[in-house]
C-alpha cells in the first residue's frame, strides 16, 4: 500500500493495528479491544498523534465495521 501510495504522490506518516482479536489463537491477544472496530480508540490515538483536522478528513473502508467506527469520531 506504501509503495502504490508514495508512486502517486501520497505519503503515509503513520500506520497502526490492532493485535487483539475475540477469537485469537494466541491467548496473550485474545480479547476485545476498542481499538479493533467498530470502536474507535485508534481513531481518537491518531487524532491525538497529529495535526488533524477532522472536518476535513475522510476514512477509507469497506465494511459496515469501518463506517461505524468513523461515525463515533464525528
Amino acid at each position: 500500500m506504501q509503495k502504490i501510495s508514495i508512486k502517486h504522490g501520497i505519503f503515509i506518516n503513520d500506520l497502526r493495528f490492532c493485535f487483539y482479536h475475540p477469537n485469537a489463537k494466541v491467548k496473550k491477544f485474545r480479547k476485545n479491544s476498542g481499538f479493533r472496530k467498530p470502536g474507535n480508540l485508534m481513531i481518537e490515538s491518531l487524532f491525538k498523534s497529529w495535526s488533524i483536522n477532522r472536518n476535513r478528513s475522510f476514512m477509507i473502508g469497506y465494511q459496515l465495521s469501518d463506517l461505524n467506527a468513523a461515525k463515533k469520531v464525528e
